[in-house]
């Protein structure tokens, strides 16, 4: 896979096994070049350059990830994508933390349009797409119900190949797009 951008936005931090509840992981740790966040894929099996892996990109919902809140769907997607992963033996889940421009009206507004010019959404997806070149995946089925998500992917450079059924075809904007918790919360 050959990226548009010639600046390296993320650079390999940590390697580890990881056994979970569902089944057994290998979780890779990234450092932002440009940010001071750090990225997180976990991988399951070896993915090869020209197969389509299963890939799905997350935004970090404190709130639904860690406590399962039923003001969003955003931990039962995650555990949706790590279990469907797990049923096809092979694939990517790229998981990131939010930065504090997500919250920002704008950035909201922004996500929604696949022609945007947002530098802040274009660096997000350019390190995923190095996170996924480092591990060796080129091609990839999105698992997302977002269109914009394999837009920008592919205006970036990636192959987004035919993707299957999406883990739940919900999408939980208020979370995915850049609420904090304490909006969440705020919403009653």
């Amino acid at each position: 896979m050959k990226t548009k951008s010639k600046t390296k936005a993320v650079m390999r931090a940590a390697d580890a096994r990881l056994p979970t509840s569902v089944g057994e992981f290998r979780i890779v740790g990234y450092e932002s070049l440009n940010t001071n966040h750090e990225l997180v894929a976990l991988v399951k099996g070896k993915p090869k350059r020209n197969h389509a892996t299963l890939v799905s990109i997350h935004a970090q919902c404190f709130t639904g990830d860690v406590f399962g809140s039923l003001k969003c769907d955003c931990g039962t997607r995650l555990r949706a994508a790590i279990e469907t992963i797990e049923r096809e033996g092979a694939g990517v889940v790229l998981y990131q933390q939010p930065t504090a421009h997500q919250t920002n009206v704008n950035y909201q507004i922004e996500v929604h349009d696949p022609m945007s010019t947002s530098a802040d959404l274009r660096l997000r997806y350019q390190q995923c797409a190095e996170i996924l070149d480092d591990l060796g995946v080129s091609r990839v089925r999105l698992l997302s119900a977002d269109p914009h998500e394999r837009q920008i992917l592919e205006q970036i450079g990636l192959k987004v190949a035919a993707a299957p059924a999406t883990v739940s075809p919900e999408r939980s904007w208020q979370c995915q797009q850049g609420m904090t918790p304490v909006d969440v919360m705020a919403m009653g």
